[in-house]
């Protein structure tokens, strides 16, 4: 019996040294999970339905690395990065932030599907990586603006603003797209860039805009034209004065001819009278 007591008495002893000796084997799991789901910015804007991890997204919601950001059919979501950059998700899109550093200046997304316009921030010291993979692709950045439209079959790359380094996700040489661009990227490698139709850049800015959102034109504001100064009051004035000079030489040419006729004119002779 009291072989019993001894025993019950030393059990919560023996737990509490063994879990202390385990304890360096098994580390917590939430140290690791708190690695791999750093803060990376936050929720600006929501239009319908969008998630992050599966919960609703709401503005002002903190957003982390490793997250999956998704958008159903018609939501939309923007997201600024601690660095000052925004992401902005169309329709149906799923993008995930795999890194995000401000100490380091790197960043790097994975877009699964979808339509994410970037507008990345200029780093304030020393050079910036800022990366996106995608299925087919691997862009590479430093502060530019430019929209990707992501399909099972091909991503499409527009650049707003900037160059953004395009290249096939299976390797090979890269190609700088400049502003005002495009190219595609498929299983056959990177197509041939062509300029950007006008329309067709603010149909890709309307795509990830949140619903009611004004949609700005990226090109530089243009200027109205030059207006051509009016001539209409010199040309008055030029009349006028010759009107003028006119009528003056008519004025002067009558009173001449006046005098003429009259200098020509002979004046009657008076007859004399005979003295009686």
């Amino acid at each position: 019996m009291r072989k019993t007591i001894a025993a019950e008495r030393l059990r919560p002893a023996i737990a509490l040294v063994m879990s202390f000796l385990l304890s360096p084997l098994c580390p917590p799991a939430s140290s690791s999970d708190s690695f791999d789901r750093q803060a990376a910015g936050k929720i600006t804007g929501v239009s319908a339905s969008a998630s992050a991890d599966g919960l609703a997204a709401a503005p002002k919601t903190l957003v982390r690395t490793n997250e999956l950001l998704s958008t159903n059919k018609s939501g939309r979501l923007r997201v600024e990065l601690d660095d000052g950059s925004l992401l902005s998700m169309g329709s149906q899109t799923q993008l995930t932030i795999a890194k995000h550093s401000s100490a380091t200046a790197e960043t790097m997304l994975k877009v699964t599907s979808g339509r994410v316009r970037s507008r990345v921030a200029k780093a304030r010291k020393g050079a910036r990586s800022f990366a996106i993979t995608t299925p087919q692709a691997r862009i590479s950045v430093v502060g530019t603006d430019f929209f990707l439209d992501v399909t099972p079959e091909r991503t499409q790359v527009v650049v707003y603003e900037g160059i953004v380094l395009v290249g096939a996700a299976e390797g090979g040489s890269p190609v700088d797209v400049a502003a005002g661009q495009m190219t595609s990227v498929d299983r056959h490698g990177i197509s041939r860039l062509v300029l950007t139709p006008e329309d067709y850049e603010q149909q890709t800015i309307a795509e990830t805009s949140l619903l009611g959102e004004v949609v700005a034109s990226t090109a530089p504001e243009q200027q109205p034209p030059e207006r051509k100064p009016s001539h209409l009051k010199r040309n008055l004035l030029i009349g006028v004065a010759v009107a003028g000079g006119a009528l003056a030489a008519g004025l002067a040419a009558r009173g001449t001819s006046s005098s003429s006729s009259q200098t020509a004119t002979p004046q009657p002779s008076v007859p004399s009278i005979p003295p009686h």
